[in-house]
């Protein structure tokens, strides 16, 4: 109510960053405590999703165990990836409250504005990006983008999930990817 008064909001540009995630996950674990927190994980990933194990959350390492601080990234199979493509998929089109979410992330998605070298990286075509998520401007696909080129991309009009498991960045996702949309 005080350092917001009378401010404007700017246009929203966007940033590679994991700022956001970081800061709602703390604050989140602050607000719940770490038993709660990870019981909310326990039945979204475990009971909803059904991934195999616990999904592992990292604390930055110059944290001490009684902060409330995580970092974004967390530890989970390949396997347990594709469950949760396969439950975004099955929550967008079942129109459940996660569903009508990442359609509002879709209908919110800012243009990237960047211009990158290797055109052929899954991050490097789609010209959008909607939340954590790249996507297009005319077609409803959401694009994970991991370390060494793992992806799992999201075709929601055509049911389609694409998963590619690779330690480098050298092949051609646009040829074995993108051509499949």
């Amino acid at each position: 109510k005080k350092e917001l008064k009378n401010s404007v909001a700017g246009k929203n540009k966007y940033f590679y960053a994991n700022m956001n995630t970081n800061v709602i996950a703390s604050y989140m674990v602050h607000k719940m405590g770490w038993k709660e927190y990870k019981k909310m994980l326990k039945e979204i990933f475990n009971e909803k999703v059904g991934i195999e194990n616990d999904v592992v959350m990292h604390q930055p390492s110059n944290s001490k165990r009684s902060q409330h601080t995580l970092t974004y990234g967390m530890y989970i199979t390949r396997y347990d990836y594709l469950r949760i493509a396969i439950a975004m998929l099955n929550d967008w089109n079942n129109n459940t409250c996660e569903g009508q979410y990442l359609k509002s992330l879709y209908e919110n998605k800012i243009k990237k504005n960047e211009d990158y070298r290797n055109k052929n990286e899954a991050f490097s075509k789609p010209k959008y990006y909607a939340g954590q998520f790249h996507t297009f401007k005319n077609k409803k696909i959401f694009v994970l983008d991991g370390y060494g080129g793992q992806t799992i991309s999201i075709d929601f009009d055509n049911n389609t999930i694409i998963s590619t498991l690779a330690i480098h960045r050298d092949f051609n996702w646009m040829k074995l990817v993108h051509s499949k949309f």
